[in-house]
């Protein structure tokens, strides 16, 4: 059950950040005494985190988790905005108190990240029994605003505020890269797409040629390359043998997951739309959903099916409904040229 939890929120833990793909390696050379990057490439940013924590790069979004207490996790996100910063803060601070549950406790204040000048906010979020605290911290840089984002129990936010601080003082910033990865054409890549998973796994994740991959990185991820990235992203997980599980159950489970550790979860359709893939002649059952943290909400499909006693799932992320409608074609695409070895 743990390693299901984990696939799940890889997939969609703190998907609410600009999404980008590519892994860094948590071992970066230049990380901090006792810490390590959970960056992914790409970012305007270096995000470090304590070597106790949980990077969620192979999610494609800048993040991480402490392990040990449920619901502790800090992020890191850019968007490109005309906006100053205070016109940005203004319009951020007017949409979250407008959603139910939240209160601010501490707005705008004056701190450093990457020893520039910032602001920083905290609010509380109360849903039912859970009460949580969620600290924001926001820089102008050039065309981007650049966030740092603390998500904590309140029971438990005087206990990390150390972990806090030291991520926040050790927070750098650097150039924005769109590079893409080494561009892979096999015999059997369709036209207009390439190869964006390893060639050493057991399946072919095409994507359009448009889309942004780095195919030997390790993680099976694309984006399009633009600054509210659209992420698509491949998870697989072999299920215990304790009889035998449907993609309907499946979800099901993981839907408790996106229930519990969301804001707000909402599921579009309650039947899923079901796709012939026409290689493997195997159905895939594709669930659209939102899910809120952190005041934003993002739109998602999912593809579940099964092959070879595993779940396998294709998650397209986008963080508004224009963006959704946009790449949707693409998507599909995608998932139509889905193939195994």
């Amino acid at each position: 059950m743990l390693k299901k939890i984990i696939a799940c929120l890889l997939i969609l833990s703190l998907a609410v950040c600009a999404v980008s793909c590519g892994k860094k390696n948590d071992e970066s050379s230049d990380a901090p005494e006792g810490m390590k990057s959970a960056t992914v490439d790409g970012e305007p940013f270096e995000l470090f985190v304590p070597m106790s924590w949980l990077g969620n790069t192979l999610s494609g979004i800048s993040s991480a988790t402490y392990p040990y207490t449920q619901g502790i996790s800090v992020s890191a996100r850019y968007i490109s905005t005309a906006d100053d910063l205070d016109t940005y803060l203004r319009k951020f601070h007017d949409d979250l108190e407008g959603q139910k549950g939240y209160m601010p406790i501490e707005k705008n204040a004056d701190t450093l990240l990457g020893n520039e000048p910032a602001k920083r906010s905290t609010y509380s979020y109360v849903k039912g029994e859970e009460s949580l605290r969620i600290t924001y911290i926001s820089v102008k840089r050039g065309d981007d605003i650049i966030s740092l984002s603390f998500f904590c129990p309140a029971s438990e936010y005087d206990n990390r505020t150390e972990d806090f601080e030291k991520i926040r003082t050790n927070f750098r910033f650097k150039e924005k890269t769109f590079a893409d990865g080494e561009v892979i054409i096999d015999e059997d890549t369709p036209a207009g797409m390439k190869l964006a998973s390893n060639p050493e796994i057991e399946y072919k994740f095409y994507v359009p040629t448009t889309w942004a991959c780095s195919p030997n990185s390790g993680a099976s991820d694309a984006y399009f390359p633009e600054s509210e990235k659209t992420n698509v992203v491949v998870t697989s997980y072999i299920p215990p043998n304790t009889g035998r599980v449907s993609v309907e159950d499946y979800f099901k489970d993981c839907e408790r997951q996106y229930i519990a550790n969301f804001e707000e979860y909402t599921l579009i359709s309650e039947s899923p739309e079901i796709r012939k893939n026409p290689i493997e002649d195997m159905n895939m059952y594709c669930y659209t959903f939102t899910v809120k943290a952190g005041g934003e909400t993002v739109r998602i499909m999912q593809a579940v099916f099964a092959f070879n006693q595993s779940f396998y799932t294709v998650t397209y992320t986008a963080r508004n409904e224009a963006k959704f409608n946009e790449h949707l074609e693409d998507f599909y695409k995608i998932l139509d040229n889905f193939c195994f070895i």
